[in-house]
């Protein structure tokens, strides 16, 4: 697996710079996501808490977007539209086998995760999406890292 960092340039660039990012072992784009990926629209998947699609394992050669599009009001539903309507422009509506490029995913936290753990309902922020990810594909165990990661984040009192 790698990690990629698209649109990284201008403030973005900057600010992470100062946080570190130089040292960082990782892949850095200048252009968004969908020209740096141009060649693999295919393989990108999306994940948003709004995808009707369960993402129930991690497959290799696939890029999983992470706040690829950010939802600051936290609104359902929002992220995920703004990716299918940003995909379209981007793809100019592009197709592969007879499906729009664009795929979606959500974590299977309600499959995995029981209500008592979650709590009330808690927005996952991008670094606990990537530990989560990063945890599955080193136990391939969604139960067990699902719910280290919210009992670890969300310690019920």
């Amino acid at each position: 697996p790698s990690f990629h960092l698209t649109s990284y340039s201008g403030e973005v660039q900057l600010d992470l710079s100062k946080r570190g990012s130089d040292s960082w072992i990782i892949h850095r784009h200048a252009e968004d996501l969908h020209t740096a990926f141009k060649d693999r629209l295919e393989d990108l998947v999306f994940l948003s808490p709004d995808s009707p699609n369960v993402l129930e394992t991690i497959e290799h050669g696939k890029v999983y977007v992470i706040g690829g599009i950010v939802d600051r009001t936290v609104q359902k539903g929002m992220s995920l539209t703004k990716w299918e309507k940003h995909s379209l422009e981007k793809t100019g509506g592009t197709k592969l086998a007879g499906q729009q490029v664009l795929r979606s995913a959500r974590l299977p936290i309600n499959e995995n995760v029981s209500r008592e753990v979650q709590g009330r309902g808690h927005v996952l922020n991008i670094n606990v999406v990537f530990h989560v990810l990063v945890e599955y594909a080193r136990t391939r165990d969604w139960k067990q890292t699902l719910t280290k990661a919210f009992e670890t984040l969300y310690p019920v009192r």
